[in-house]
């Protein structure tokens, strides 16, 4: 009959100012809404039918940031992946006695459009050091193939050469005043 089985939750979006005393508000409400909110309405919308079967997977691709703040990942996009990994948690809790699996997954830096927005945007050598986004799409399958009597609830993934990001926080905390 049809409907959605596996909904994956990959959005990403953030502010290209790094520092809590520049951003403003209508950035703030970019990051969330996209990052927190978009996530949130869009399973709510698919939640019935999957309590309906008595199965379904519902994953997030969160972020290293949800985990460990940086200054790279800045004020609102950390705490809106933090918020949205904290949804998937009492979501677990909530469709677990239904059949339904959730997955966070919280990458470190992937090579992705959004480093563009980067205060200081890595360069090739640093984007070789990387998570690949392939990277992330493995993890996820290697968690969602397991038999479904068994549930993987966060995924962490780190980088296994971790780079120097002296220059990246340097100019985070030197991004200057948003356009308010």
């Amino acid at each position: 009959a049809g409907g959605v089985d596996i909904l994956v939750n990959n959005a990403g979006f953030s502010s290209k100012v790094r520092n809590a005393r520049h951003i403003g508000a209508e950035e703030w409400r970019a990051v969330m809404d996209v990052n927190t909110l978009g996530p949130a309405m869009l399973t709510k919308h698919l939640l019935d039918p999957m309590i309906e079967k008595g199965y379904g997977d519902v994953v997030l691709i969160a972020s290293m940031a949800a985990v460990r703040p940086s200054m790279v990942a800045g004020p609102a996009y950390t705490a809106a992946k933090t918020a949205a990994r904290a949804y998937m948690d009492f979501l677990q809790q909530e469709m677990k006695p239904h059949g339904i699996r959730c997955l966070t997954v919280c990458p470190g830096e992937v090579d992705t459009p959004i480093l563009e927005k980067r205060a200081r945007v890595p360069d090739e050598k640093d984007r070789e050091t990387m998570i690949q986004p392939e990277d992330v799409s493995a993890a996820v399958l290697m968690a969602l193939c397991l038999p479904h009597r068994t549930t993987v609830t966060d995924i962490v993934i780190a980088t296994t050469l971790q780079r120097d990001m002296t220059a990246d926080i340097q100019a985070a905390r030197a991004s200057q005043a948003s356009e308010d």
